[in-house]
């Protein structure tokens, strides 16, 4: 009877160092690929994080708390959910580079529009507030006070524009198109002041820019 219970003891024993033989072939089985998956991951983030960074940042962080999560779950020896993890970071770091290069599109785009029609905004205000200070008589309904209003207000516009230049020169694009709609937004009140009706740069598009010109006040 002993020898029967022992018997039956060194078969169970022999059965559970089976079955985990079998579970330990099974994780390494599984180990390679999620490994292999996370790897992939890491590269697809590494890439996504090169424009992402600046054109899609939001979208780049849960790339990245996606791809820690695929870690952590490695880490915890859940093989198969960590490779399922990593291959959809694998797809989200594809949407998130889709996402950066249209802003990027969209910015760079704009700080054109802006290069293209806020410089011609500033010489022409530039050029009238010349004109005003060599008068030797103002022009009617326009006074000194006003021309010294008008020249703060064009050295605010070209301190602005310089910043939005500045920024397009580092490769900050974004700032540059931030920078650049300021500069635009301080140029219209500042032609407002220069001009003896107070009329405003009305154009907005590039051909406004270039073809707007002043009236032409007489110094009488």
């Amino acid at each position: 009877m002993t020898g029967t219970r022992r018997l039956s003891a060194a078969k169970s024993k022999s059965l559970f160092a089976l079955l985990a033989a079998v579970g330990a072939l099974a994780a390494t089985c599984s180990k390679a690929p999620a490994e292999a998956a996370l790897k992939a991951a890491d590269q697809a983030v590494a890439s996504a994080r090169t424009e992402g960074e600046k054109f899609a940042p939001e979208e780049l962080e849960a790339l990245m708390d996606a791809a820690k999560s695929a870690h952590e779950k490695f880490g915890h020896g859940d093989y198969a959910a960590a490779k399922a993890s990593a291959d959809a970071v694998v797809a989200e770091a594809q949407d998130v580079e889709k996402a950066a290069a249209a802003k990027k599109e969209e910015v760079t785009k704009a700080w054109g529009d802006l290069q293209a029609q806020v410089p011609a905004m500033g010489d022409t205000i530039r050029a009238r507030v010349d004109e005003l200070a060599a008068m030797k008589k103002l022009p009617k309904g326009f006074d000194v006070a006003r021309l010294e209003e008008a020249k703060a207000g064009l050295a605010a516009f070209d301190q602005a524009w310089g910043g939005a230049a500045a920024a397009a020169q580092s490769g900050d694009v974004i700032s540059a198109a931030e920078k650049g709609r300021a500069a635009r937004a301080k140029a219209l009140p500042t032609s407002a002041r220069a001009n003896a009706h107070g009329r405003p740069w009305s154009g907005s598009s590039t051909q406004a820019a270039r073809s707007w010109r002043w009236p032409q006040f007489s110094s009488r």
